[in-house]
């Protein structure tokens, strides 16, 4: 899953490192806090745009989300498509899949996924 991390200034020169600091200090006095109880931390749904390897389960497979669709791609080559919504008051979270397009047999129904966002440590 996608993996952030949070970079220290560059330099060697500690004067210049020194400088930097200062100056992002200042910037800081000048920044807004938000409001109590506002969140920064992007939304799941956000977070999960875009293209994924599975990371486990009975077979390999990629998945893209785009807004709240998906379309998964097993390394068979079968494809399904269909819509999903979080719940995210859990560990883990939980996506429910409704599978709108596919194999005839599976058209139609629901898929329980689970996923979880990891962090790097510096």
């Amino acid at each position: 899953m996608a993996r952030r991390s949070r970079a220290g200034i560059p330099g060697k020169n500690s004067e210049v490192r020194a400088q930097a600091e200062a100056s992002l200090g200042h910037l800081e006095d000048c920044w807004d806090e938000p409001a109590p109880g506002v969140s920064l931390a992007p939304r799941d749904g956000d977070r999960l745009q875009g293209a994924w390897a599975t990371a486990t389960g009975r077979r390999p497979a990629v998945l893209l989300v785009c807004g709240a669709r998906f379309a998964i791609r097993f390394a068979d080559g079968v494809i399904y498509m269909g819509n999903f919504e979080l719940d995210t008051r859990g560990r883990p979270r939980a996506m429910v899949m409704r599978i709108e397009e596919g194999p005839a047999k599976h058209k139609g129904q629901t898929a329980l996924c689970f996923y979880e966002f990891e962090t790097r440590r510096a």
